[in-house]
């Protein structure tokens, strides 16, 4: 393997470049299992990287190029002469590459990248290396992507095109229109929305919009909730900025926040967060209790939950107690529960591109069995009258309606007042859930379904 070169006095996108060739090496290391965010961040660790712009540009190359990967994969394997070709190139020889080509033929930079791998490459792995893979981005300026498309069936098209997998293409076609699916497929790529809420536990609306002001961050107050907000443009990136490290801003997504409006916590109750873990949801709902009652927070795994416990101590929760524990099994009474089950986060191919590179028909079968599960213990754990909010960041409907429906004997649905549409036709619920879509909504594709016992 290469080893890492930290490039010193030389052009910040040199560095940016090198930076997120790694990261993307270490991730096709890891099988795609680790998380893409931590990865980067220890690269920049690694190569001490300070400066804001190019630790900006950093993310923006992984995340960009991983949104992209059918696309720029694709391109390469033609280039070069075949799948087993391309894997045989140097694994970071191999992503500097996928970063290059992002940037030559989806990004068309004015930048000379084909000078600059060329010469950090001599500097990395030598001469005949570094020749070849100047040979290949020559050849990558002049491939056409519209010409080799031309005898692709539509789906394989599509899938290229708009760097999604074939069977994900295939189920957006039949749950929506083709054009429809084709402007979720594109929003997925071009989308930039973030959303955050400001942390009334720590700091009020006010201050924040005066500290907002004096950083030159720019915002948009959301309509439909109090002290969420749609950035608009910032100096800095918000995780960034002193108030994201101290948590008096949190980011999460609109449909995330409407998840928590929909179970309506109140000062007093007895609420449980069955899968609680990071803990973005269960801060919210202390918020919301304004932190009298009893609130407790369950994940299956250990790690998440001590990570868990930071990052509600750094977020002011008092009132919550955290368990390491099952949710299917676990017992109690409560007056409200919260199910947002683990799934296949289909909903979140914009904001975590590397989730659609994990999903596959066998994936949701399996999450299924778990979130039925998981919803038919909650109705149990739940008083009588009480209220139990399910919900998936997924777009699928076996994890949504479907997993809905199968309880419609022991509960009842509730409308809850929060913003979005009903759901896919053809299920009993539908009337009566929320969904989001990342296309009509600019948010993350979420379901969220309101029951109480029957």
């Amino acid at each position: 393997m290469a080893s890492i070169v930290v490039l010193r006095g030389v052009a910040e996108v040199t560095v940016s470049r090198e930076a997120a060739a790694e990261v993307l090496r270490r991730f096709e290391e890891s099988k795609m299992k680790q998380s893409l965010r931590s990865l980067i961040y220890g690269v920049i660790e690694e190569f001490d990287i300070s400066d804001v712009k190019v630790r900006t540009s950093v993310f923006g190359l992984v995340v960009e190029t991983v949104k992209r990967m059918n696309t720029v994969n694709f391109i390469l394997q033609r280039v070069v002469g075949g799948k087993e070709k391309f894997r045989s190139l140097d694994p970071f020889v191999r992503n500097l590459l996928r970063v290059a080509t992002l940037e030559v033929k989806i990004n068309q930079s004015p930048v000379d990248v084909e000078r600059k791998v060329y010469g950090l490459l001599l500097r990395k792995v030598g001469r005949d290396e570094a020749a070849e893979a100047r040979r290949i981005l020559r050849r990558v300026k002049t491939f056409s992507l519209e010409e080799a498309l031309k005898r692709r069936s539509k789906l394989e098209k599509y899938s290229i095109l708009y760097s999604h997998p074939s069977f994900f293409v295939k189920r957006v076609m039949d749950l929506l229109s083709e054009e429809e699916a084709l402007d979720l497929m594109r929003t997925n790529l071009s989308s930039k929305v973030v959303w955050f809420r400001v942390n009334r536990v720590k700091m009020s609306v006010d201050d924040a919009l005066a500290a907002f002001e004096k950083d030159g961050v720019h915002v948009e107050k959301d309509k439909d909730f109090p002290a969420l907000f749609r950035l608009v443009d910032a100096e800095i990136p918000l995780p960034l900025t002193p108030y994201f490290d101290d948590r008096r801003i949190i980011i999460q997504d609109k449909a995330s926040v409407a998840t928590v409006y929909a179970l309506d916590p109140r000062p007093g109750e007895r609420v449980l967060d069955a899968c609680a873990a990071p803990g973005m949801k269960t801060a919210l709902i202390s918020e919301l209790m304004e932190g009298e009652g009893d609130l407790v927070a369950v994940d299956v795994s250990a790690e998440r939950a001590r990570r868990m416990e930071r990052i509600l101590d750094l977020s002011g929760v008092s009132n919550v107690k955290i368990l390491v524990a099952d949710s299917r099994t676990l017992k109690g009474e409560y007056d409200k529960v919260l199910v947002d089950a683990p799934c296949t986060s289909s909903g979140t191919f914009a904001s975590s591109p590397e989730a659609k590179w994990k999903v596959n028909e066998k994936q949701i079968r399996s999450y299924t069995l778990i979130q039925k599960a998981l919803l038919e213990n909650a109705l149990r754990l739940v008083r009588e009258g009480g209220v139990v909010v399910y919900s998936v960041c997924s777009v699928f409907p076996e994890e949504g309606e479907e997993i809905v429906d199968s309880v419609l004997g022991k509960a009842e649905l509730i409308e809850p007042n929060i913003p979005g549409e009903k759901g896919y036709d053809g299920f009993e619920c539908s009337s009566r859930i929320k969904r989001f879509f990342p296309h009509r909504h600019q948010t993350n594709g979420f379901f969220i379904a309101k029951l109480t016992p029957a």
